[in-house]
């Protein structure tokens, strides 16, 4: 096959391997290069966060952060084909008419972005949960917050699918397989007259390339292109914080791993029962839609390593404004600072959604479900009270994104500025957070760019 006709593309995340099926549905050559482990990934929905500090996770950690009382917070990013997808929740929400709106702002065409969108959603072909668990139940019932649902997921059958698994299901009608995989760590672009000409690994060795599409993701595709010599990349880094409001209950929801023979049994033959929950089970937003709620059967901080009888209502604003970085230090030090609750805005609005999941629980019938409010605590109520919950108590909720975003680095054809071969689809290319879980928009934007990418060279 002509040069011209492959692309090489670095990770094999969500954006690589949906860019790669693209790309080869088109009838070019896809060559993903990934530097993760080629170990099958767990596919117990229910077991992800088990799966978080493991093999399967890369293990970034933040600098300590002046507005969470100077925590490190663990960051954790995929390992391996299918990137994130092997570890998360992968919560699957179609793109928001703001976030369509948003790309559009920056050169995308919103037409093409909704024909694309439709076809993400055939390909990762989401379901809707095959079990929920009671206080999931009892919140819908409540119906405390209006739109609430059960969260569609990246499941198929109960069982936890991974963006690697369109690659292996992809038939090619000329019945030549047009999608390979290498396995390498790179380290480096070689550069010439505004071209990549070459990838340095870890080895020392050299792979030449033709036409180039980075997706290692919001930490490493800057990472990589610092190496490179693009110092002005790795700005405007953001990500959703959430706040968990913990509540106890009488008895045990949800029992984690602990899984009797009958519910292995439930999952195995019919890919029901608990072990089908991705945990994160339903939410929505205010009216307003400046805040996204989560529930989970659970106690947020301690599940799984300790089984707490308890329920969660995490809260996260849906455009926080806080901004950060991503640098790497001429030795190679990596330093992620997100920069969280940085903005005077981002307090106030955080403090506020804790105030009103308080009142989803306090004015509906959840109010006799519940027990006492174990974290906050009922004890904090006033600003500076809740602002110290919130420095102890919020996480990351796994959405980094913006390092490398379109408008600045990247043109509205993805196109890395300065370079005329080389390409940026993952969730760098975000100019802002998306208005919820960036799956789905990711899986559009992967889709969307293997046709610009074409039209570009």
């Amino acid at each position: 096959m002509p040069a011209r006709d492959r692309l090489t593309i670095l990770g094999g995340g969500l954006c690589g391997c949906l860019l790669a099926k693209a790309w080869a549905d088109s009838g070019g050559h896809a060559e993903i290069i990934e530097a993760g482990p080629s170990t099958p990934p767990n596919r117990r929905p229910a077991e992800w966060l088990g799966t978080l500090a493991g093999p399967n996770d890369w293990g970034y950690q933040t600098v300590p952060q002046k507005h969470l009382a100077e925590r490190r917070l663990n960051w954790p990013r995929g390992r391996g084909l299918g990137g994130s997808t092997r570890i998360n929740a992968m919560i699957w929400m179609p793109p928001s008419a703001e976030d369509i709106a948003m790309l559009a702002r920056v050169g995308l065409d919103p037409d093409h972005l909704a024909r694309d969108a439709d076809r993400a959603r055939d390909w990762v072909q989401p379901e809707q949960p095959r079990y929920l668990s009671q206080p999931t139940k009892q919140f819908l019932d409540a119906k405390p917050l209006p739109g609430a649902v059960a969260f569609g997921r990246t499941n198929h059958n109960g069982r936890r699918w991974t963006s690697a698994d369109c690659l292996e299901s992809w038939d090619a009608t000329t019945g030549k397989k047009r999608i390979s995989v290498l396995r390498h760590r790179i380290t480096r672009l070689r550069l010439s007259d505004r071209r990549v000409m070459a990838l340095e690994t870890s080895t020392n060795d050299l792979i030449k390339v033709d036409r180039l599409a980075i997706a290692l993701g919001a930490v490493d595709t800057p990472r990589l292109l610092q190496r490179s010599g693009f110092d002005s990349v790795g700005d405007n880094l953001h990500d959703h914080l959430i706040m968990p409001v913990v509540y106890g209950l009488n008895e045990n929801a949800f029992r984690g791993s602990a899984w009797s023979v009958s519910e292995i049994a439930q999952w195995q033959h019919g890919g029901v029962g608990p072990i089908a929950s991705n945990v994160a089970e339903c939410g929505g937003f205010d009216q307003n839609r400046t805040l996204q709620f989560h529930v989970t059967p659970t106690h947020y901080l301690r599940y799984p390593n300790r089984i707490t009888p308890a329920m969660t209502l995490g809260v996260n604003l849906c455009t926080p404004r806080s901004r950060g970085s991503i640098r790497t230090s001429s030795e190679g030090t990596l330093q992620i600072d997100p920069g969280y609750q940085t903005d005077a805005d981002d307090r106030d609005k955080l403090r506020t959604g804790v105030r009103r999941a308080r009142e989803l629980i306090a004015f509906s019938d959840l109010r006799d479900y519940v027990t006492d409010e174990l974290i906050p605590g009922p004890r904090k109520q006033d600003d500076h009270a809740l602002e110290a919950s919130i420095a102890r108590y919020a996480q990351t909720l796994y959405h980094p994104g913006g390092t490398c975003a379109i408008g600045r680095h990247v043109d509205a054809c993805f196109g890395l500025v300065g370079v005329d071969n080389c390409f940026v689809v993952d969730a760098s290319i975000l100019p802002q957070p998306t208005m919820a879980n960036p799956s789905a928009t990711l899986a559009m934007l992967a889709i969307h760019a293997a046709s610009q990418i074409a039209l570009s060279c």
